[in-house]
This record gives structure tokens, sequence and C-alpha cells, in this order.
């Protein structure tokens, strides 16, 4: 990858990450949000926080930039954020929508990627209901940083054919885990700044 195709890679990572976090940051503003957060769950904040959140990691699959026969985007950092707001019911709809579109994309890594997406949303909700909420900042980096490391490794060792997964992880590996933990350091920020129930 050159300089070039580095600096679109990054632009575009930017975008998704600063895309999830404004929608975000606009949904914690409704009562939806609101409810969720303080394990208020319903039928309507679920599938209105499900479809949004999973809308996203549609999009980033999208958005992503195409590199061999994979994506390198942050598809999965929606659907974890959907996991520690919300818990396992949010994170694992979200994930799945997310997943089931990413392993009909196709592509080397489609299986690897759509198991990752969706096994992020399980963790994390198993996370939010372990803390009873959205966890302390370093948790959330940890539980971001942990899955992106998953996910890679699930693309070296089961992508189709075998052969590129190793290929293909010496170059996007750095900048997902690397935007992993950035988008989820800067969601963190802002949830504790602005969204936290009071």
């Amino acid at each position: 990858m050159d300089a070039n195709e580095t600096l679109v890679m990054i632009f575009y990572l930017l975008v998704e990450m600063a895309l999830v976090i404004t929608v975000a940051l606009g949904l914690s503003r409704t009562r939806w949000f609101k409810d969720a957060v303080k394990d208020r769950l319903t039928p309507a904040n679920c599938a209105v926080l499900i479809a949004t959140f999973g809308a996203l990691a549609i999009l980033g699959t999208y958005l992503a930039v195409d590199y061999e026969t994979s994506k390198i985007n942050i598809r999965d950092f929606p659907v974890v954020i959907a996991g520690l707001i919300g818990g396992p019911v949010l994170g694992l709809g979200a994930g799945l929508i997310g997943g089931v579109q990413r392993y009909f994309a196709g592509g080397a890594t489609a299986i690897p990627c759509a198991i990752s997406t969706i096994l992020s949303g399980v963790v994390a909700g198993l996370v939010h209901r372990h803390y009873g909420k959205f966890p302390k900042m370093h948790v959330a980096i940890i539980t971001s940083f942990v899955l992106a490391v998953i996910h890679m490794v699930l693309v070296t060792l089961i992508s189709s054919p075998s052969s590129v997964g190793g290929d293909i992880t010496s170059v996007i590996a750095l900048p997902m885990i690397a935007f992993a933990v950035i988008g989820m350091t800067a969601f963190s920020l802002m949830y504790f700044r602005f969204m936290e129930p009071q």
C-alpha cells in the first residue's frame, strides 16, 4: 500500500469514526437511548437502536477501503458501542445485521469478518451486563482493542483461501486495531461528557 492509498484509508476510517460518534450523539438526546443506557429495554428502543447501529455497521462495509479481497474499515465499532450501551440484545442485534450483510458482500474474508462482527456485539453486550452500565473508559477501550485483535486472528486463521489471510492481516491489522482504539477513546470521552445519564 503506497502513501496515497494510506492517506485515503486514513480519511475513510476517520469519516466512519466521526459518522458513528455523531449519530450516537444525536441518538443520546432521545428517550430510546436514555432508557436503553438505564437498562429499560423495550421493543421500541431495541428496534430503533439495533436498526441504527446495524445500519452504521453496514455503512462501514460500504465506506471501506478495498485491499485485495478484504475491506479496511471499522464496521465492528458501532456494533461494540451498541453492546456497551445496551447489553447483549442490542449488541447481538446490531452484530447480526452488520455481520450477515458482510458475509453476503463476499470476498476471502467474508466468513471471519461476519463472525467477528457478531461476536463483537455479543462480547460488548456481556461487558455491559457485567458492569450494569456503559463501563469505565479504560474497560471500553480494552474491550475494543481485544475484539479488534480477535478479528485479525479470525481473518488470519479462517479466510478462504487460507493463504491470503496472513498477507491481508499484515497490512490491515495495524490501522484497524489502531482506529478501533482511537474510535472507542473518542466515543468514551463524548459519552461521559455528553451522553451519560444523570
